[in-house]
């Protein structure tokens, strides 16, 4: 049985919505939450030891993800105001 795939809720607010995780599964775990799994797994190896550094590997993959997602509609407003800046310019020194 092939695993159902969620799109992300864009009627929510950006930091809330689901995030695909690194495999490209979607997992209704929000950015804050996968931060605080990020915080948790690393209590655990600094308590416990290297044995679930695999674990930390993956979950600084998440939250590289997560944020990526939660970031990119700031990251393309940013691109088109850098273009519609130098359109400007080049139209001033016309």
């Amino acid at each position: 049985m092939m695993k159902q795939v969620r799109s992300p809720d864009l009627s929510l607010g950006q930091k809330s919505r689901m995030m695909p995780d690194s495999l490209g599964y979607g997992h209704p775990y929000t950015l804050p939450e996968i931060e605080r799994a990020h915080e948790l797994i690393a209590r655990i190896i600094v308590r416990s030891g290297t044995v679930y550094l695999p674990l930390l590997d993956r979950m600084e993959r998440e939250v590289t993800q997560a944020r990526r997602q939660v970031e990119g509609p700031a990251r393309a407003q940013a691109v088109l105001d850098g273009y519609a800046k130098r359109r400007r310019g080049e139209a001033a020194a016309s």
